[in-house]
């Protein structure tokens, strides 16, 4: 990953609560642009909706031409 390339990454949704059970939260990928990759301390910088979001670069993959086609529309 460089910067500027268009990467996705993990977030969690909404947690999801069943009686009697512990509440579930799922995964899942969202698109948005890779600013600093620091290799040594495995961390991703990226740009989501205006905001810099600080993530680990295990839960960070370069995203690819279906992933752009085929990505959930964001609600801002």
């Amino acid at each position: 990953m460089k910067p500027g390339d268009l990467v996705r990454f993990q977030e969690y949704g909404y947690p999801i609560h069943q009686k009697g059970k512990q509440p579930k939260q799922s995964l899942y990928w969202i698109i948005g642009l890779c600013v600093l990759h620091d290799k040594i301390q495995h961390s991703v910088s990226i740009l989501h909706k205006g905001k810099i979001i600080k993530q680990h670069s295990s839960r960070v993959e370069k995203a690819g031409k279906k992933d752009v086609k085929y990505r959930r529309p964001c609600k801002y």
